[in-house]
């Protein structure tokens, strides 16, 4: 519950932090201005009262003790209680590449936007539409939104409409011939807009090679050596499949790296 409530007060500070800023300032704020302020922040020393004011500080460079101002110490309480902050620009919004409280918070601002019909650059702070904070698994998320696309559109019957997401049935009537019958012109604009970019990642080489890294790490004490037999086998054939592992993930728009924030 403690952590819970840290958690929640950095969230406010961040919003705080943001609705005092002008807009085009928002990401330099996010990026560099708190990542820094927080890699800085003193942490508190244990067995002393967890306040401002009755920390001493320890400069390992000097070999000093020195006295710190108040806004040095602003991140040091979520800090000490083990909490990190990562930025992430230019996510990723198709549908269900995202976890589901993520792609409601996203959505209700693309709805927001298209009702008052502001397609384009729309920047714009999530903080609360329908919950007071956007949670995840993954922790605290504070959101930008900084531009809303309209959907695709297709001409149907002679108007201008967005084009749906194809079903199952409608893909795997495609698979079985990309020209069937009951296929019409606007349902194969949803399927090459929406699945093909997706399928093409999935039977590309890229995410074959990420299987054959994740499997070979799953059974890396199967693998027989024969060469390099004085260096520590396992750590640092590890370390080598990590590496990959992450490059690949890199490469990937669609399937994300489930250890990476």
């Amino acid at each position: 519950m403690a952590h819970t409530q840290l958690a929640e007060d950095l969230y406010d500070l961040v919003i705080t932090e943001l609705k005092a800023t002008r807009p085009s300032k928002y990401n330099e704020l996010l990026q560099t201005t708190i990542v820094k302020e927080y890699e800085s922040a003193p942490k508190f020393i244990a067995d002393i009262a967890q306040v401002i004011a009755g920390q001493p500080v320890y400069d390992e460079t000097t070999k000093q003790w020195v006295d710190l101002d108040q806004a040095d110490y602003k991140y040091s309480k979520y800090k000490t209680a083990g909490f990190t902050v990562l930025f992430q620009d230019n996510l990723t919004t198709t549908p269900n590449a995202m976890v589901k409280p993520f792609e409601e918070a996203v959505k209700e601002i693309w709805d927001e936007a298209i009702s008052n019909n502001e397609v384009g650059d729309y920047i714009k702070i999530y903080d609360g539409y329908s919950k007071d904070y956007l949670v995840t698994e993954f922790g605290y998320h504070v959101y930008v939104n900084k531009t809303v696309s309209n959907r695709t559109t297709g001409t149907l019957n002679g108007e201008t409409v967005p084009v749906e997401i194809p079903t199952l049935e409608n893909v795997l009537l495609y698979e079985e011939d990309t020209n069937h019958g009951d296929l019409t012109a606007f349902i194969k604009k949803g399927i090459t807009t929406y699945y093909s970019p997706i399928r093409t990642e999935l039977t590309g080489n890229t995410y074959a090679n990420l299987q054959i890294s994740e499997l070979l790490a799953e059974n890396i004490g199967d693998v027989e050596y024969v060469r390099f037999p004085n260096i520590n086998k396992t750590t640092e054939l590890n370390r080598a499949l990590d590496f990959q592992t992450d490059y690949y993930y890199s490469q990937l728009k669609y399937i994300k790296n489930p250890n990476v924030d």
